[in-house]
């Protein structure tokens, strides 16, 4: 409720969404806390550090290996931040490494001490460090690498992989060990965001025009087909609440990412979405597990989420990946024969009579 109170026009949501979430981390601390984390330095200074969360057992194969960059603007973040919010990003790794997935998650170095393409050499660092180093290798799949990146860090995580000059990962890589990118309500471009931000992602790329080039959507329009056809599989996820500085970008990035490589672009929206796709939420609970229940016009409104095609609200893909239950309970299924004044009601909120059997 907290979440849909914020107005999705601001571009800084991400302090008060994690506020809202504290409570519930916090009740959970000695299950996030349970999962083992080690803590690596991946370069010379200390926003070069990495920490390990690890499956708390293991099958006769190797789990894979799933590289977590959270966002923050370029300007703010860590992987363990000070309390009280110290089990924001520590929830991150241990759902994932609960569920048997050897999850990392790196700093990497911010602005304004550090400028476009450092923080993405720093991604690209502690990848190479993760699957070159025995006591990883070990434990992990490095054939099985997957990215996925959060506002800010899925610009970073689109940038490694997008970048020609400089470039950041040879093909050879790309093919020996990473399988899939996640950008989650990444910052695809900055045309027509608010002036506070551009004004502090300038110097960060160096000018306005740099940073337009520098972007996402600005390194896939001018990638080689080299590249493109090194890319690896992407997912898009975004919520439906999240704000148009977000989805403007995102369709404009995948318009282009579909005419560059033929392909549709697979995207997750969440609405029930905004629940499976929070790194809060998904940390706690279990999004493979969604069950919905409703009382009365509640239970109304949830079978029409499911039974309705013109609109469709869920793609198949999301049922089937979330969705294990539906519980109406005294539900209105139908409206032939109520008292007048109940449909004397419904009509208008359909439309007319017709409608409000229809739907």
């Amino acid at each position: 409720e907290t979440i849909r109170k914020l107005d999705p026009s601001v571009v800084d949501t991400l302090t008060p969404s994690i506020h809202a979430f504290l409570p519930l981390l916090e009740k959970n601390r000695a299950t996030i806390e349970s999962i083992r984390r080690d803590t690596f330095q991946f370069g010379v200074t200390q926003r070069q550090m990495l920490d390990v969360y690890y499956p708390p057992s293991v099958g006769d194969s190797k789990p894979p290996i799933l590289i977590f960059v959270y966002g923050g603007g370029m300007v703010w973040g860590e992987r363990v931040l000070p309390p009280p919010n110290d089990l924001v990003y520590r929830n991150c790794g241990a759902f994932f490494a609960a569920r048997g997935i050897l999850t990392i998650i790196p700093d990497y170095r911010l602005a304004p001490g550090a400028v476009y393409p450092e923080p993405v050499e720093d991604i690209r660092d502690a990848f190479r460090f993760v699957v070159s180093h025995p006591g990883l290798s070990a434990v992990g799949d490095t054939s099985r690498v997957y990215f996925t990146g959060h506002s800010a860090g899925g610009t970073l995580v689109l940038s490694l992989f997008l970048s020609e000059s400089p470039r950041f990962l040879e093909p050879h890589e790309i093919k020996a060990h990473v399988r899939g990118i996640i950008p989650r309500g990444a910052g695809y471009h900055y045309e027509d965001w608010p002036t506070a931000f551009t004004t502090m992602l300038t110097p960060f790329y160096g000018d306005a025009e740099k940073s337009l080039k520098a972007s996402p959507l600005g390194l896939l329009r001018s990638a080689s087909q080299d590249l493109m056809a090194a890319l690896p599989p992407l997912l898009f996820m975004h919520s439906e609440i999240d704000t148009v500085h977000v989805l403007e970008p995102q369709k404009a990035f995948i318009a282009e990412y579909e005419e560059r490589t033929g392909k549709q672009a697979e995207v997750v929206v969440c609405a029930f979405r905004f629940v499976v796709s929070h790194p809060g939420l998904s940390a706690v609970g279990d999004t493979s597990r969604v069950y919905f229940t409703g009382h009365s016009a509640g239970g109304t409104l949830v079978l029409s989420l499911f039974l309705s095609e013109s609109p469709r609200f869920l793609e198949p893909h999301e049922i089937k990946a979330h969705v294990r239950g539906i519980i109406p309970r005294g539900a209105g299924y139908h409206y032939e024969d109520w008292p007048t004044a109940f449909t004397t009601m419904l009509t208008p909120f359909y439309g007319d009579a017709e409608k409000s059997l229809k739907a």
